[in-house]
């Protein structure tokens, strides 16, 4: 299962196994980007590519290929159609893809608005 949480801010992307069991993460601060440049649509691909690169290490790479992967997308953020592009371009197999965004309902009340 990948999972990959695209704020707006950052990207997160985590492979796990059947379990839950978190086997590898990367964000695009530990690529190396800093500041505004890790919420742009660059980082979030180069958060799932740098993922793909430790599943390699840990050869999980292997049974991603043959098995493929779950995908589930959490957020709205400029890396989500990015973090999509990387896992194919990775050549793994997407078996299931889901949108886990939470989305509210009325939720809190607004501050009041602003009179000038």
């Amino acid at each position: 299962v990948v999972h990959v949480k695209a704020g707006r801010n950052n990207t997160l992307a985590s492979l796990a196994d059947s379990q839950g069991n978190v086997l590898c993460m990367s964000s695009a601060g530990r690529c190396g980007l800093r500041k505004s440049n890790r919420g742009t649509s660059d980082a979030g691909y180069q958060a799932v590519a740098r993922m793909t690169e430790l599943a390699v290490e840990l050869d999980m790479a292997k049974l991603t290929k043959k098995k493929g992967v779950h995908l589930k997308i959490k957020g709205f953020g400029p890396g989500r159609d990015q973090a999509f592009r990387a896992i194919r371009a990775a050549g793994w197999r997407i078996v299931r893809i889901t949108d886990v965004s939470v989305i509210r309902h009325g939720g809190a009340r607004p501050r009041k608005p602003r009179r000038i």
